[in-house]
């Protein structure tokens, strides 16, 4: 394989490219976000209860973070 050096040509067309393709996200993604969000909104129904009614809740618990599990919030001192 043969190396092939690279200008500084390369390089600014290069910036260029990822000037231009940030620029496309930049301006497509504020309307592909909000096509999502009323998409999402069309799929959800509404509900309504009548007061004093029973419902269920469903609250997930939160998952342990790994790195945070075997800290304390003390000094790390033992008292003597």
């Amino acid at each position: 394989m043969q190396f092939i050096p690279r200008t500084n040509t390369h390089y600014k067309l290069q910036r260029e490219c990822e000037k231009h393709s940030f620029k496309f996200m930049h301006e497509f993604s504020p309307r592909q976000n909000e096509r999502m969000r009323s998409n999402y909104d069309a799929s959800i129904k509404p509900q309504s209860f009548e007061v004093g009614a029973y419902v269920l809740l469903f609250v997930p618990k939160m998952p342990k973070l790994p790195i945070l599990s075997g800290l304390s919030f003390t000094s790390g001192r033992t008292k003597s």
